[in-house]
């Protein structure tokens, strides 16, 4: 069994070869039609079904009242939110007093938040 080995010019036309078949193949992948895009097959997108902006607006509006009170009552438990102004202490830039509360840690009682 002979061996053969490509002169440099060989090894240029093998290389121009590959690389020439390599284009054409990720070029062709890029520009052909997804399959997934043709009509009657399904795929992994769900559409978003879009409803009249006024329903919608009006569907939230209901649901505010509901949804506020289910947030204060999270930050309630997390919270203490009773406003308690320590006396003997006031802000530097505005003159009014500093608050204990949710800011200090007075939730848990440790000074942690």
């Amino acid at each position: 069994m002979k061996h053969t080995t490509l002169s440099p010019q060989g090894w240029a036309i093998l290389g121009f070869g590959f690389m020439t078949t390599t284009t054409a193949v990720l070029v062709s992948s890029v520009f052909a039609d997804d399959p997934d895009k043709t009509e009657g097959k399904s795929s992994s997108y769900t559409s978003v079904v879009e409803e009249d902006f006024g329903k919608v607006m009006a569907k939230m509006k209901g649901e505010k009242a509901a949804v506020m009170k289910r947030q204060m009552d999270l930050l309630g438990e997390r919270y203490d939110l009773s406003n308690k102004a320590l006396k003997g202490v006031t802000m530097s830039r505005r003159p009014r007093q500093a608050a204990a509360g949710a800011d200090v840690g007075q939730a848990r009682g440790d000074g942690s938040r």
